[in-house]
């Protein structure tokens, strides 16, 4: 407890300094507490890429529902084909509706007679995609197969490099907010200096002196850490609405609270981690003499 005390009181002593230390273990965490956040979500989008309809092939209107259905029954015995959906004329059209609104101008000038039938197939993997569209273009009466794996594959792409660039970032960060506790907790050290030397002539141990110091540096990790996150959570909140908006019918938004629990525990002990280390680099020194 008095430990404790002594470290606040530092902290009060040199109010700018600790300022300082915050403010840039604040930055470090709202930039990872995104990258977590992207993470996540960027997982979600790709698995919801991966799980729907992956190969479309068009049919010629004319097909013989017998013959399509037949396509599909051999689809369905390959290992690597998750799932096959026939797609009829009329069930094209109901979709077409859906898409336009129930627009009657739209309406009038399209029937199910013009559209195509098709079958919508995902596959286990996303390398079984080419193979699929090869084996749909050999069957009979194909117009045309169309496959996502070009967005599938930029979305991972990007997602990666992000990523990257992400974790470059916080690592920056964090290495700067070490650099700056151990600068800060220096200081404090030196302006005790004869202090600290009483207390070791009295017979203060290693432990006891340190522990003041320690203290300090893991007090700005869980400031820093808890205040991220909160401006984390409210700007997440705030542009929930947008969020979702944008990606549609993929539900990344809002992040359950169990899991931000969970992201600032992880923040905690990180932040505590980050400050304890960077105040025993700094009063590891003083036991070397």
């Amino acid at each position: 407890m008095a430990a404790l005390t002594q470290a606040f009181k530092n902290i009060r002593r040199s109010p700018y300094q600790a300022f300082a230390a915050v403010l840039l273990v604040i930055v470090t965490f709202v930039v990872g507490y995104s990258l977590v956040l992207f993470m996540l979500g960027s997982d979600r989008v790709l698995r919801y890429f991966e799980t729907r309809p992956q190969v479309t092939a068009f049919f010629e209107q004319d097909i013989e529902t017998e013959i399509l259905e037949s396509h599909a029954e051999e689809l369905r015995t390959q290992s690597y084909v998750s799932n096959v959906e026939v797609i009829s004329q009329e069930e094209a059209l109901e979709i077409y509706q859906e898409q336009t609104g129930n627009d009657p101008v739209m309406l009038e000038l399209v029937t199910a007679d013009i559209l195509p039938p098709s079958l919508e197939v995902s596959t286990v993997a996303l390398e079984d995609l080419a193979q699929v569209a090869d084996q749909l273009e050999q069957m009979e009466g194909i117009d045309e197969v169309v496959y996502q794996e070009d967005v599938v594959d930029s979305l991972r792409h990007w997602s990666t490099l992000l990523r990257q660039i992400g974790l470059g970032v916080t690592g920056v960060f964090a290495l700067t907010a070490i650099l700056i506790i151990v600068v800060i907790t220096s200081i404090r050290i030196a302006s005790r200096k004869g202090e600290i030397r009483i207390m070791r002539l009295m017979g203060a141990t290693k432990w006891y002196i340190m522990q003041p110091f320690l203290l300090e540096g893991v007090l700005y990790g869980l400031l820093g850490s808890v205040f991220a996150w909160g401006v984390v959570y409210i700007g997440l909140l705030y542009a929930t609405p947008t969020i979702q908006q944008f990606f549609g019918e993929v539900h990344l938004l809002p992040v359950p609270p169990l899991h931000m629990l969970i992201l600032l525990g992880g923040g905690l002990v990180v932040g505590a981690s980050i400050g304890m280390i960077a105040s025993f680099f700094s009063t590891r020194r003083l036991f070397r003499r």
